[in-house]
């Protein structure tokens, strides 16, 4: 056993991260890694049966030449790999698997497993959600429970469990936005009583809220004994249309720290909001969250600090905020170290965007206004392609919590608004409901789907002409695809 662990000579410790790569379009979250672990693995199952056939019969270990040496070749491009375009993340994982083959070489059922485990990690990464029920049928509940894997009833800090792999898994998952993989995956450690207690307090139920399922959060929180965050409460009321059972949640959150974020959406003056903005964000700064310099930097929490902006009606600061962050980590970062957290402040600037947009035509500054909405629209486009590749899971809670609870609540309807909306429902095939947010684009410009809009006409009050036209092609667009598949 000695002896063959020497020859595949597995260690996938790595110290710090080579150069970066360039953005991958095609693959903007990098599955190079994920797919090479999985060969590796796949090939190792195969070994450890010879391996253990070849123990039976006191065999030579050079029969097994061939297959340990695409292993040799796999692992140099594994490493290769993490070394160009890996984070803490992603070794963790592969750290953790490395570990898990080498305590299960001598045990073909465990290493098969482990293969399973692997499979599904690359499809969560590629979203495939009908792959991860498969394997989850093929999951033994008693290898994800395992608790003393060599079964000598000790548990050293060189033991490693499956559930430390299901640990990195969601933290991967969790961090880069792929709530509707944790989704699936969560389900079926439900069903085999195998969440471990990340996944039972944080993964799971995170990946609930993200993706609208309140009920099922709520009722899972419940039988579990799980104190949500309390945001995530108040907002899973307010989505459930709760609304007195959110407040008496938030006057609890109150007693607790009187500067919440969520305290804003229960104010019913503008003075009110405008003052615990003030408080809010004093506070922000009194519990070392540094300046606001340092935040669109990119060197202290912006995701949050432009949400606040943007909640407080700070919208020029908000997206300026937000999109600091979201270069600053992506320009010229391996795709691989993309988070939920690109996306999410790319939203953020998006909704900044859209107000700001109609705050200065408000102002009569028509043609900066259109001109920032042609900018919104494009990273619209890109953040669609982008939450494509995770199931659209950044999006729901955009346009579930994001726009319906928070923007249509503080800052009320705009035209520009529904426009977006309407585009990012759209862009998940919500055709009916995209089609009813174009009309009301319109409508809050003063004119109506069915109305002749002329090229030359001047718009007083809502949006340019060029948009009011596109708006109607969209619309006849989703007309004529209703009507074909009617």
């Amino acid at each position: 056993m000695i002896r063959l662990l020497l020859i595949l000579g597995f260690s996938l410790s790595l110290s710090g991260l080579g150069r970066a790569q360039s953005f991958d379009p095609q693959d903007p979250f990098r599955t190079v890694s994920f797919d090479l672990l999985n060969t590796m693995v796949e090939i190792a199952v195969s070994v450890s049966d010879a391996w253990v056939e070849i123990q039976a019969r006191d065999g030579s270990t050079g029969e097994l030449a061939p297959q340990l040496a695409e292993l040799r070749r796999l692992d140099v491009s594994l490493k290769q790999e993490l070394l160009a375009c890996g984070d803490a993340d992603r070794r963790a994982v592969h750290d953790t698997a490395d570990r898990l083959l080498r305590m299960s070489f001598s045990r073909p059922d465990r290493m098969l497993q482990l293969s399973f485990l692997a499979q599904m990690l690359q499809a969560a990464y590629r979203t495939d959600l009908d792959i991860i029920q498969e394997l989850g049928d093929l999951i033994d509940a008693d290898y994800l429970r395992l608790t003393d894997f060599d079964g000598d009833g000790r548990l050293t800090s060189q033991d490693v469990l499956p559930g430390m792999l299901l640990d990195n898994i969601g933290q991967l998952l969790s961090r880069r936005g792929f709530f509707r993989s944790s989704l699936a995956i969560g389900k079926i450690l439900e069903a085999k009583n195998a969440l471990t207690r990340q996944w039972e307090e944080k993964f799971y139920p995170q990946a609930m809220f993200f993706l609208g399922d309140i009920d099922g959060l709520r009722a899972f929180a419940a039988d579990h004994e799980i104190d949500l965050i309390d945001d995530w409460i108040i907002t899973a009321a307010l989505r459930a249309g709760a609304e007195d059972e959110a407040f008496e949640i938030q006057q609890r959150l109150d007693e607790i720290n009187p500067d919440n974020l969520s305290r804003i959406l229960f104010f019913e003056t503008q003075g009110a909001r405008i003052a615990h903005c003030g408080n809010m964000m004093q506070a922000r700064r009194d519990g070392g969250w540094t300046n606001q310099q340092e935040q669109e930097a990119g060197m202290q929490p912006t995701w949050f600090g432009s949400w606040e902006m943007l909640l407080c009606g700070q919208y020029a600061d908000a997206r300026r905020a937000a999109l600091k962050a979201t270069w600053a980590h992506r320009q010229a970062a391996c795709s691989a170290n993309r988070t939920n957290v690109d996306l999410t402040n790319q939203y953020n600037a998006i909704l900044a965007g859209v107000y700001q947009a109609a705050e200065l035509r408000e102002l009569g500054a028509r043609e900066q206004s259109t001109e920032l909405l042609d900018t919104v629209v494009e990273e619209v486009r890109q953040a669609l392609f982008l939450d494509r590749f995770t199931g659209y899971s950044s999006l729901e809670i955009v346009i579930e919590d994001d726009i319906a609870i928070y923007m249509s609540r503080l800052h009320g309807p705009r035209a520009e608004l529904s426009l977006v909306k309407g585009m990012l429902e759209r862009g998940r095939d919500n055709l009916s409901v995209a089609r009813t947010d174009f009309e009301e684009a319109l409508r809050l410009s003063g004119v109506g789907s069915s109305e002749v809009i002329e090229v030359g006409m001047e718009q007083s009050e809502g949006l340019d002409i060029k948009w009011l036209l596109q708006l109607v092609a969209w619309i006849d667009e989703i007309e004529a695809s209703q009507s074909q598949d009617g």
